[in-house]
């Protein structure tokens, strides 16, 4: 049946229309992120006041351009935060530089692709995509071969079918291409939620009088546990190369040595 096309599929199939043409349209894509990040950053500085000195005599606002000034800096060096005075600023800036990490990892994955040998094509691949279809598959995870119970492994016809193999695992998306926008923005929120968890968690564990040493190395290890860890048991059960495992445990490092470093730099001195 017809469909209308709404605004919406338009402006989505333009993004990521644009997202196929490699890594300069990638690259300029998180540079605009960027871009919008240090502007509503800068607004909201320029509108509020914050950053002001209450002790200033003059009492004067941070105009839009040094706050646009200052939220890059931020976006660039999350060092500059251990100097912001208020938290109102400290917390806008933490935003602006969850929005630099997030755009590091985003060149990562999507520039670097250092994950990318991980992936092998199939023999015949168009005959297995056709096959599948016939199938009438639909998107969800399959195994093959299909087996609902262990006592059914004994039995001398799955033996042979494993024997024969292929023994796999498949997830199957729905038809189309990726949905880079939204993948883009809950990945962003996901490194929200492991951030402001583990903050929360060290928080209760140490307190903030603990020292921003100890403040990071809880941080550390709870996004290490969070990023990390989630490959180990794919490639214990459901026979994930050890490769990609170590690759994505790699991945988790990185960030959770960001985090480490961002908190620590952040941490109440007094």
């Amino acid at each position: 049946p017809h469909r209308d096309v709404s605004w919406r599929d338009r402006w989505r199939y333009r993004f990521e229309n644009t997202l196929s043409r490699g890594a300069p349209a990638i690259i300029a894509w998180l540079a605009l992120v960027s871009v919008v990040i240090v502007v509503l950053a800068a607004i909201t500085i320029a509108i509020t006041g914050m950053g002001t000195d209450p002790s200033d005599a003059d009492n004067s606002r941070l105009g839009f351009l040094e706050g646009g000034w200052q939220s890059l800096m931020h976006a660039i060096d999350a060092g500059n935060l251990a100097g912001d005075a208020g938290w109102g600023l400290r917390l806008l800036m933490l935003v602006v530089t969850i929005g630099g990490i997030f755009i590091v990892s985003s060149l990562i994955h999507m520039v670097f692709k250092w994950h990318n040998s991980t992936y092998h094509k199939l023999g015949e691949e168009d005959a297995v995509r056709a096959a599948i279809r016939a199938s009438g598959a639909q998107p969800g995870m399959y195994v093959l071969p299909h087996c609902t119970d262990m006592k059914d492994m004994q039995d001398p016809a799955m033996v042979q079918k494993m024997k024969e193999g292929p023994v796999g695992f498949l997830t199957l998306r729905p038809p189309g291409p990726p949905a880079m926008g939204a993948s883009l923005l809950q990945w962003f929120l996901f490194t929200l939620a492991v951030a402001a968890g583990s903050a929360a968690i060290t928080v209760q564990a140490v307190g903030l009088g603990a020292g921003g040493h100890v403040g990071a190395h809880m941080i550390g290890l709870i996004s290490l546990m969070a990023y990390a860890m989630g490959g180990l048991p794919e490639g214990i059960w459901m026979g994930r190369p050890w490769k990609s495992v170590a690759l994505h445990a790699l991945d988790g490092l990185i960030y959770a040595t960001v985090s480490a470093i961002v908190f620590m730099l952040l941490w109440p001195t007094s």
